[in-house]
């Protein structure tokens, strides 16, 4: 595109300019997970805000994207399925779609679903002062939070990245754990429950949407509900 185009014209650059979307650190990927026994405290240290521990468990169990649990709602999430409720995945922070404008069910692991009961029947309502509402979100920030929020402050109080990058940086310093991502977390969802026996590609259908690049024969397989429980139940 050299010499045709002039000014301040705005162009949409592709990899040809701009180069592979490549690591910067190429060895940081094989370390950006957590153990098992980190999950677990991130999900239950009584150190930890109970309302950053229900929105790490929606990523490190529910394996849910910092977006997608920002823009849950209690109304999104169904307890009555059986084996296992499901959580729709519709929207990421309040844009109406996800990041790959596809919607998806998640099956609730056992553990997120006790987390989730306890924080609708109690947690949510002693840190907003009134009970949920199916429209209300599951992860707000607390109101104090919200009030001081200076930009993008949202009626609901809606969790920014910025806001979830910077809680998350604290809570391991204060655990003493090494800097990783909060959305390592969704990856260590996915590892853990291959290392316990899920099946790949029932577990990606739960936690992606089918590419465009996939075989013929997958647009033309449907799987019940009960296959895509009994994988994330092997967590």
């Amino acid at each position: 595109i050299d010499d045709l185009l002039t000014g301040d014209l705005p162009t949409i650059l592709t990899k040809y300019q701009l180069g592979e979307n490549v690591d910067k650190d190429p060895e940081w990927r094989g370390t950006a997970r957590y153990t098992r026994d980190e999950l677990e405290i991130l999900i239950s240290d009584a150190r930890i805000p109970r309302d950053r521990r229900v929105f790490y468990a929606l990523e490190g169990i529910g394996g849910l994207r910092l977006g997608e649990v920002a823009g849950l709602r209690f109304r999104h999430h169904d307890a009555g399925l059986s084996p296992l409720g499901g959580i729709l995945v519709a929207t990421s922070y309040n844009t109406g779609r996800t990041k790959t404008k596809q919607p998806r069910r998640m099956p609730v692991h056992p553990t997120l679903a006790a987390i989730l009961a306890e924080w609708r029947l109690s947690g949510w309502a002693e840190m907003m002062g009134r009970k949920p509402t199916p429209d209300d979100l599951i992860a707000p920030m607390p109101p104090d939070h919200a009030a001081r929020r200076r930009e993008g402050r949202t009626l609901e109080g809606m969790r920014s990245r910025t806001y979830c990058f910077k809680r998350f940086r604290d809570d391991l310093k204060m655990l003493g754990f090494r800097h990783r991502r909060g959305h390592d977390l969704r990856r260590t969802m996915i590892s853990l429950s291959r290392e316990d026996g899920a099946r790949k590609d029932l577990l990606e259908l739960c936690t992606h949407n089918p590419t465009k690049k996939g075989s013929s024969i997958d647009v033309y397989t449907t799987f019940p509900w009960e296959a895509f429980c009994g994988e994330v139940q092997k967590l």
